[in-house]
């Protein structure tokens, strides 16, 4: 009877635990489309703002967009934890910097 009651209290550990999970998940995934609607609009905002350098050539560009290798980042190390946040980060360096793929350093 013992094991019966301590049997229950670990499936309803279980089952609490296993909903905590799913609203992180949701909570993450919520996040993530935030994230990706935030990268879209600032494409956006930079393919506008490329356009208008074209459309006025008469000034000269000191833009950190069209520029930008002479801005410095320190690079994300990965400390084992929260990878795909770490990738995103190296992935948004990579982007600004134009970076080719075959540049890029592939772990396995």
């Amino acid at each position: 009877m013992v094991d019966n009651t301590r049997m229950k209290e670990i499936q309803g550990e279980l089952k609490h635990i296993s909903e905590t999970l799913g609203l992180h998940h949701d909570r993450f995934m919520q996040m993530d489309q935030r994230f990706d609607k935030i990268d879209q609009q600032l494409q956006e905002l930079h393919q506008l703002f490329l356009k208008s350098q074209k459309d006025s050539p008469a000034q000269p560009s000191t833009s950190i967009v069209s520029h930008p290798h002479s801005m410095k980042l320190d690079f994300p190390r990965f400390t084992g934890d929260d990878a795909r946040t770490w990738l995103y980060k190296t992935e948004k360096i990579f982007t600004l910097y134009n970076t080719p793929d075959e540049q890029k350093v592939v772990a396995d």
